[in-house]
């Protein structure tokens, strides 16, 4: 005999939202006559959602009484209705995320709700009160339940504030910025590579041991009041402390109108060493005759006494090439630095074993001689400096011929070289000024040097520091009025700066007035402040008249020759 399933009516009872199907109902038993039973247990709604007449059915029946053997619950129809009403809540906090600055005020935020049984769904607006970078910022935030949620729950005020950060964002760049050929030595350390504004690198005190291409860790913030440091790695060649070159290798030949390019490479670490070549030289009155082996051709083939114009075109080095092919020859060449300046070379004053290449770049109205060495000049005479780029005997005779102005055409000039050893002056050699107001000297060795013009400078004489070769003149030079009269009497014999005895007794500088002497000047002639006896100076007099005599005569057969 199986158990009956019992007739049972229920009730349920209305309840708020507590996310279950959960129902309070009573039960109501009609056993078969003469049966006593009683019945307890759970209901269950058809679904935890707020609503109204909501279907109620039986959930756990339990069945007891004398005859509850007889009877089960199970297959039960009984049900019925009650209503779920929605929840109200709270909220209760909202959690702001961190944000990287952005430009905007837009937050993100959680939030979580007082009395919420269960996962409430919502949308928001939320704000920083600013977009600018701060910490603990505050949001303002406007909750909206929806989906279930805004069914089954009522938020009593959807508002609420909190607090935030905006952090820095990493500064934006673009890969053109980063920067590239970075290089090193080494045994130094990383904050001797300088890697552009913005750019630093994380750890500078690194040292560079060793040779080769070594990535380190670097920094870019270019503005840290509103950004925050994009990480990176760099790149740098770490080259020796002392390179082995190889030899150069021309990559771009020069030409008449265009620079070139050479390089070199370190044959240790890689390094590779570039330099501009000047455009190439080339003889002026055949300028389809360009560069040095043009050059030495016509050297070869010149005629003795033939004088080959060179237009320089902004080279500077003379190749010893070019002075082996012209040594011993009755052959000269004029070199055109530009400006007016020109070096005269004659292969027969070319007497050095060695040739070697010189650069013969000068520049003019330079400050380097003591200016305490320059104020032993007498009144009323001009003092232009200049400085050759080469240092040390040449090797060969050189004639400079400078521009000085009209103004001084005609007028005694004198070529000193300021010998930095013994602190003074020495002679070298003298010219007068053409009538197109050229300077002419002789030089055998480069260094720093002064003409001292026999005349006072004009006031509208001005000039700046004018280097051979590159057209630039800027700024005004005020020539040192010196404070004596230069040299009593001839000077003879040799001349420290590299002077051949003969040519510098050939132009020796002879005075008519001697009642003043210069001071600091290298000279033979006596001064007029010695304790010497008269008649000696008497026979210094004569001396020096044979030395001027003779000095007239060697410049006379000179001339000719040239």
């Amino acid at each position: 005999i199986l158990p009956a399933v019992l007739d049972l009516t229920m009730q349920a009872s209305d309840k708020v939202y507590d996310g279950t199907t959960d129902a309070v109902v009573t039960f109501e038993a009609e056993p078969l006559a003469g049966d006593t039973v009683e019945v307890s247990g759970t209901g269950q709604f058809a679904d935890k959602n707020v609503g109204t007449n909501k279907k109620v059915t039986p959930k756990d029946v339990v069945i007891t009484g004398p005859d509850a053997d007889n009877y089960t619950g199970t297959g039960s129809t009984a049900s019925t209705t009650a209503s779920i009403t929605a929840k109200s809540i709270q909220i209760e906090k909202i959690t702001v995320e961190d944000k990287v600055y952005d430009g905007t005020t837009e937050a993100v935020i959680t939030a979580t709700f007082k009395g919420a049984v269960d996962d409430v769904s919502y949308t928001y607006t939320a704000a920083f009160e600013s977009p600018n970078v701060g910490k603990d910022k505050p949001v303002s935030a406007e909750i909206t339940l929806e989906g279930d949620s805004a069914k089954n729950y009522t938020l009593a005020n959807g508002k609420a504030t909190g607090t935030g950060n905006i952090t820095r964002a990493p500064a934006p760049y673009d890969e053109s910025d980063i920067p590239q050929g970075l290089t090193g030595i080494e045994g130094k350390k990383l904050s001797s590579v300088f890697i552009g504004k913005g750019f630093n690198w994380a750890e500078p005190s690194t040292v560079m041991k060793t040779v080769g291409r070594h990535s380190y860790p670097a920094i870019y913030n270019p503005d840290p009041s509103q950004y925050g440091d994009r990480e990176m790695q760099l790149e740098v060649l770490v080259q020796c402390a002392d390179h082995t070159w190889g030899d150069w290798s021309i990559t771009v030949e020069p030409t008449k109108e265009e620079v070139g390019e050479r390089q070199r490479i370190c044959g240790v670490c890689g390094y590779v060493e570039t330099e501009t070549i000047p455009r190439a030289p080339y003889i002026a009155t055949e300028d389809t005759k360009v560069g040095w082996d043009d050059i030495i051709q016509a050297i070869n083939n010149a005629a003795s006494g033939t004088e080959i114009p060179v237009a320089m075109n902004g080279t500077e080095t003379l190749p010893a090439s070019v002075l082996d092919a012209l040594q011993g020859r009755e052959v000269s060449i004029v070199l055109q630095m530009g400006d007016g300046i020109t070096w005269t070379i004659r292969g027969e004053d070319i007497t050095a074993s060695t040739l070697k290449d010189i650069n013969m770049a000068l520049t003019l109205y330079t400050d380097n001689i003591p200016s305490d060495v320059l104020e032993s000049y007498s009144k009323d005479k001009t003092v232009i400096q200049l400085h050759l780029a080469y240092s040390g005997d040449f090797g060969f005779v050189a004639t400079l011929r400078i521009p000085l102005g009209d103004e001084y055409a005609g007028i005694d000039s004198t070529l000193y070289y300021y010998n930095p050893t013994r602190e003074r002056m020495e002679h070298m050699d003298s010219n007068k000024v053409t009538a197109d107001g050229v300077g002419r000297y002789d030089f055998t060795h480069a260094s720093d040097y002064a003409v001292v013009i026999d005349k006072k400078p004009d006031a509208d004489v001005q000039g700046g520091d004018t280097q051979s070769g590159n057209n630039n003149t800027s700024g005004t030079v005020t020539p040192i009025a010196p404070t004596g009269t230069a040299g009593g009497s001839a000077t003879g014999g040799a001349t420290t700066g590299g002077a051949s005895a003969g040519r510098v007794a050939a132009t020796g500088t002879a005075s008519s007035n001697t009642s003043s002497n210069t001071v600091g000047i290298s000279s033979n002639g006596a001064k007029t402040e010695d304790n010497t006896p008269i008649a000696l100076y008497v026979v210094l007099l004569l001396a020096g008249a044979g030395g001027v005599g003779a000095a007239w005569i060697y410049r006379k057969r000179r001339n000719t020759k040239e």
